[in-house]
């Protein structure tokens, strides 16, 4: 599967770190990933290999984190994050013969981001990413959905239009080993750009390492600023896959 997160990082409007409860990912609608099914276009004019991708494996992961957030106005306040992470997936759902789930990469008490993806074939889409910060939220509703893993080549790049708009390019990296708690995994990297504007304005860059089997975010780093209406967040992060097996299931 493609990154876990693209448009990584939030925006809050609070100066402090003031916990928001954010509650726990539930898995995507019929009708949700039907709406964006049919917008979900592969890439065409380039040969496809005949492989279908598989969604990750339900539960909640513990990661290993290091990292800073920074809220520049007056004076830019920089904060380490917290040193331990999880990234909770729901089971998926089938829509027409495509897969639907959800990832919620959990940053901070007060910091998550949940992807909505798609799977088609041999292909991952990003077709909605709900950011929550500090007690607020913009939902970010990609047309067309962003293709965030191929099977028709090394690299890709592509647009989405919206309230938030914007361009993205992604390339494999090829393959690296991690070492997992006793296990060693072969993982696949991914490296990508995104610049969007709109109701959300900034960049990122990331590389994320998929684990061939299972299917998670073994490693990931990114870099990430973003500007809200009236408020910005800048984040700095590093984290790693701390088990294979899930903390505790989620709930289908």
């Amino acid at each position: 599967m493609g990154v876990a997160v693209l448009l990584s990082g939030c925006s809050s409007g609070a100066a402090d770190d003031s916990s928001a409860a954010i509650a726990m990912p539930t898995p995507p609608t019929a009708r949700e990933c039907k709406a964006r099914l049919a917008k979900a276009t592969p890439e065409t004019g380039r040969p496809r290999e005949a492989t279908h991708a598989h969604p990750p494996p339900p539960g909640a992961y513990g990661y290993s984190m290091k990292g800073t957030r920074a809220i520049p106005g007056s004076g830019v306040r920089v904060k380490d994050l917290p040193t331990q992470g999880e990234q909770i997936i729901t089971s998926p759902i089938e829509v027409g013969g495509s897969k639907c789930f959800k990832i919620q990469q959990r940053i901070a008490p007060d910091i998550a981001n949940t992807s909505t993806y798609l799977i088609r074939q041999g292909d991952v889409f990003l077709v909605r990413l709900l950011i929550q910060a500090a007690g607020e939220a913009q939902d970010i509703r990609p047309a067309p959905p962003v293709l965030s893993a191929s099977s028709a080549g090394t690299t890709w790049s592509g647009q989405f239009g919206g309230p938030t708009y914007g361009s993205y390019r992604f390339s494999v990296l090829g393959k690296r080993d991690f070492r997992i708690g006793h296990r060693h995994v072969s993982a696949t990297g991914i490296a990508s750009s995104v610049s969007y504007a709109g109701r959300v304005s900034g960049q990122q860059r990331s590389t994320a390492w998929i684990g061939q089997s299972p299917r998670l975010v073994v490693a990931e780093s990114f870099r990430s600023s973003q500007r809200f209406a009236v408020s910005a967040l800048k984040v700095a992060l590093e984290s790693k896959l701390v088990a294979l097996r899930p903390r505790r299931a989620t709930g289908s």
